[in-house]
């Protein structure tokens, strides 16, 4: 799938709310609404891959540094779905500022 910048956020924005409401794992979101896509299960991945890799290209990236640093990796390490959902919230608010 080719991406626009505007398109990976949007498609992320898409993929955490629906974390953010359900509290479910990504593999779920695209299990069940989207198919499969190449690289991670990441849109923003996508697009960085698709514009040289590295995460240099990576929308987050350069607005708040590396996603493992991040509220991403707080979601990811999280055992239990109300910290899943508080996670996604959060990571899903800085998604919505990358369209600003």
């Amino acid at each position: 799938m080719k991406l626009t910048k505007r398109k990976a956020i949007e498609l992320s924005i898409e993929l955490w709310a629906w974390l953010a409401e359900t509290g479910l794992r990504k593999y779920d979101y695209f299990e069940k609404r989207r198919g499969n896509i190449p690289f991670l299960a990441c849109f923003l991945c996508e697009y960085d891959k698709q514009h040289g890799g590295n995460c240099s290209n990576c929308p987050f990236y350069k607005r708040y540094g590396h996603c493992m640093e991040s509220y991403y990796c707080k979601w990811c390490m999280s055992d239990t779905e109300a910290d899943r959902k508080k996670y996604a919230t959060e990571f899903l608010a800085q998604l919505k500022e990358l369209l600003q």
